[in-house]
């Protein structure tokens, strides 16, 4: 029985599923070589170049292999060794051979957007384009525009192409999917279900070709509940769904991560110290958290990178920048700090960890918006709304008004913060 067509090779059940357990011995580190009953290579397999045009990909470093398919496709590599990111990219490899839409669902910092592009990459839709669109960026009122088309235009050259259209052959990759205001959501539905758009003044709909994955880090259940999706997209979306593990539990790959991002920050800042870490920083690496994922573990390594000159990366040069809430919050007494650390992580999410230690850092001075966004990693929108929420919890003290609204801790719970410096209590940017 057919099951699939790759580039029009068509495959049967017998051979994908020889395919897959080919993969799957090749990701454990199977000698493929040196098995009995003469089951061949899979390189030798005629079909690899239609299923994986890109080739394999190196579940090592990758940076010194510039002829690496992570490397050559947009920087897209994955790190690590351990079971964990194994399993996860034998999966994503084993959907890049079917035309499904997929749902890549993971913590912030995970890297979900190397994930779907690593499907992408080793897909017969290589060759097209591979658009991203950040949900949580788009305006409810422009948002049908922006990926559907406008065609409200005197002249046809002044149509606006919307990314899905843009995607038409490749793969198009919506990143927080939740985040999706309600009228784009009816659109995608349509084009989930028929293959077609009707972009915005167009009288007509057109068919197309384009494959959808999706990323969130929320729970889709629990949104539709809240209204935030519609059922029936949770149920085409969720179709099949690829776990991303967090850095917590996959710390065997922290060294190996944070020396590449260290080999990185380095030839971007033209720097040729520092050339590692010491014994106990790299165990210090693997002991942290990381709420933040990888993206946290490279802004904590480029941060050090700036500022140490010794040969190597100590102890003492990194843990500032590292902490718990209870450390954060040392001199308050302990009801308090449980209660703000509760309410920090229900408003903040995953990205807690770096906003607080952006409230040590800035040491109860005045802050912006786009300052912590930036520190956190999170779009200014979304941290507008959660430092609203903060505020009205009373954790901190908002001062100005549409035009310029600034933060800070709440002077209650600034009880081992020194005294502010007017120098830099600078009036926020509009809010």
């Amino acid at each position: 029985m057919i099951t699939a067509k790759y580039r029009g090779l068509e495959v049967d059940e017998q051979l994908q599923s020889h395919i897959e357990t080919e993969i799957r011995e090749l990701i454990s580190g199977t000698d493929v070589g040196s098995r009995p009953n003469g089951r061949r290579k899979l390189e030798d397999l005629d079909v690899l170049g239609h299923v994986f045009p890109a080739g394999l990909p190196d579940f090592g470093c990758g940076i010194d292999d510039e002829t690496s398919p992570q490397v050559a496709r947009n920087d897209a590599r994955i790190i690590g060794n351990s079971e964990a990111i194994k399993a996860a990219v034998g999966r994503a490899l084993g959907l890049a051979c079917t035309n499904a839409r997929v749902l890549i669902h993971g913590e912030s910092g995970t890297g979900r957007g190397q994930f779907a592009r690593l499907i992408h990459d080793h897909s017969v839709r290589r060759d097209n384009a591979f658009i991203e669109v950040h949900c949580e960026a788009l305006d409810p009122n422009f948002a049908l525009s922006d990926l559907f088309g406008n065609r409200f235009a005197e002249a046809e050259s002044q149509a606006q192409i919307g990314k899905v259209e843009a995607a038409d052959g490749g793969t198009l990759y919506l990143s927080e999917v939740t985040e999706l205001p309600a009228s784009a959501q009816a659109a995608l539905l349509r084009l989930l279900d028929t293959g077609e758009i009707q972009p915005t003044g167009c009288a007509f709909a057109r068919k197309i070709d384009v494959r959808v994955i999706s990323s969130t880090k929320a729970n889709l259940r629990e949104e539709v509940l809240r209204g935030n999706l519609k059922p029936e997209l949770f149920y085409r979306l969720f179709s099949t769904e690829l776990l991303i593990p967090s850095l917590r539990d996959r710390k065997e790959d922290i060294p190996e991560i944070s020396r590449c991002l260290l080999k990185k920050m380095k030839m971007i800042y033209g720097k040729k110290t520092p050339a590692g870490f010491a014994v106990e920083t790299e165990k210090l690496l693997c002991a942290y958290d990381w709420p933040g994922n990888v993206r946290q573990l490279e802004q904590v390594i480029e941060r050090t990178v700036l500022e140490c000159d010794s040969e190597f990366i100590s102890v003492d040069d990194i843990a500032p920048t590292l902490g718990s809430f209870t450390n954060h919050f040392c001199e308050v007494p302990r009801e308090i700090a449980e209660s703000l650390a509760e309410t920090i992580c229900g408003a903040i999410g995953p990205q807690s960890s770096l906003f607080v230690s952006h409230l040590v850092r800035t040491r109860g001075h005045w802050f912006t918006t786009s300052s912590v966004a930036e520190a956190t990693g999170m779009s200014e929108s979304c941290m507008r709304v959660k430092l609203r929420g903060l505020a009205a919890a009373g954790v901190l003290a908002a001062e100005g008004d549409r035009r310029g609204r600034r933060y800070r801790l709440a002077d209650e719970l600034e009880l081992d913060f020194p005294s502010k410096n007017s120098d830099i209590n600078r009036l926020g940017e509009p809010d």
